[in-house]
């Protein structure tokens, strides 16, 4: 069912957003799913990697919790 879900994210993220994940946003979504931690430089687009695994664990019941120290993203990605 992850898997399905982390699909569902990459189509909303490209209808919404109009942005298409990379090879390794996906891997990374992947291993956050997974319990894992993922290291990216700056630039590689963490924040939009990490939204397929927080659509799946939200979706499973599993607890979820977001936080980001950077201003700009915190107010772009905000759930109104």
């Amino acid at each position: 069912m992850s898997r399905e879900i982390l699909a569902a994210a990459r189509q909303a993220i490209a209808r919404t957003l109009g942005l298409s994940l990379y090879p390794s946003q996906v891997r990374a979504a992947e291993a956050l799913l997974a319990g894992k931690i993922v290291e990216m430089p700056t630039g590689e687009g963490k924040t939009v990697a990490a939204v397929p695994a927080i659509a799946a664990l939200a979706r499973e019941g599993r607890g979820v919790h977001v936080w980001t120290a950077n201003d700009y993203l915190a107010a772009r990605d905000q759930h109104p």
